[in-house]
């Protein structure tokens, strides 16, 4: 049956998801070469269309359903008789042609249709509402992530820019006389204290050091209860030594030098060499 034009932009739907037979999308498809509004509402359909497929999963049928059907709609099938009775004749005459049934027929199937199309519209688009709500969640997380980092960064710069920049005047807290650990060593050395706007730091000078072999190296220590913690190493130059140490004083009360078989340890393993007592009086800034 062919349409009139004024009702065909209703098949626009139908068209767009491949629903009309050959017939009516060839007659769609020259009432669209006429019709700006079915062309436009085409292309707005179009995006959602080909995400269709995406959002329904595939689903066999079970084995013997067609021919289940088609059985159940031979027995159903009533036995017709080719002579109409008369009151089969008054009836026919009072019911609607067979035109007229097969245009309600269309118009019911293509109400169903737009009715399906605009639910599966209205599912697609509310996936779109919650996909965009969390993209915007993660979009909201990593701003936050990145002014924390930006934070940071700021303050790293900020400590390596006071880092690089020179000390404010020193001033000397304090000498330590740093003596032998044991009888025959004849080294000597102090380590000085110094209080700038940069901290407090230790500086250990020493003397007459035994001649060292191999991979030896001596080692620093700064020793709290007994507990040691390495403040460096160093080599001398002709007996000669020297080591610069930023530190709290307070976590720790006395020095100690000892001669390492090598640079690489985290503890003492050596002989001592030299040692000395931090004091509070000496430890305490000014």
């Amino acid at each position: 049956m062919i349409k009139p034009n004024d009702s065909l932009c209703d098949d626009v739907e139908m068209y767009a998801i491949g629903g009309l037979d050959a017939k009516a999308a060839q007659q769609f498809e020259h009432h669209l070469s006429h019709c700006q509004q079915c062309r436009r509402t085409l292309e707005e359909l179009q995006p959602i269309i080909t995400r269709l497929p995406l959002a329904v999963d595939s689903v066999e049928p079970p084995a013997g359903m067609k021919q289940r059907i088609l059985a159940a709609v031979l027995q159903s099938e009533p036995a017709t008789d080719p002579t109409p009775s008369r009151a089969t004749a008054v009836v026919a005459e009072n019911e609607p042609s067979l035109g007229q049934t097969q245009q309600h027929t269309a118009e019911t199937q293509a109400q169903l249709r737009k009715r399906w199309i605009v639910r599966v519209m209205t599912g697609v688009a509310a996936s779109f509402v919650i996909l965009s709500g969390f993209l915007l969640q993660q979009v909201n997380h990593l701003r936050n992530e990145t002014a924390d980092l930006s934070s940071q960064l700021e303050q790293l710069q900020q400590q390596i820019a006071a880092a690089e920049s020179p000390a404010a005047a020193s001033q000397v807290n304090g000498v330590v006389s740093l003596k032998p650990a044991e009888a025959g060593i004849v080294a000597e050395g102090r380590a000085t204290i110094s209080v700038d706007s940069k901290g407090m730091h230790l500086i250990i000078q020493v003397e007459q050091l035994p001649k060292l072999q191999g991979d030896e190296a001596f080692q620093v220590w700064l020793l709290k209860d007994g507990k040691p913690v390495n403040a460096g190493t160093f080599l001398p130059n002709e007996g000669v030594g020297a080591l610069y140490f930023t530190f709290n004083p307070d976590e720790y009360d006395q020095i100690a030098i000892t001669q390492e078989p090598d640079a690489n340890g985290v503890e003492p393993r050596g002989s001592m060499v030299l040692a000395g007592v931090l004091s509070q009086s000496e430890t305490s800034s000014s």
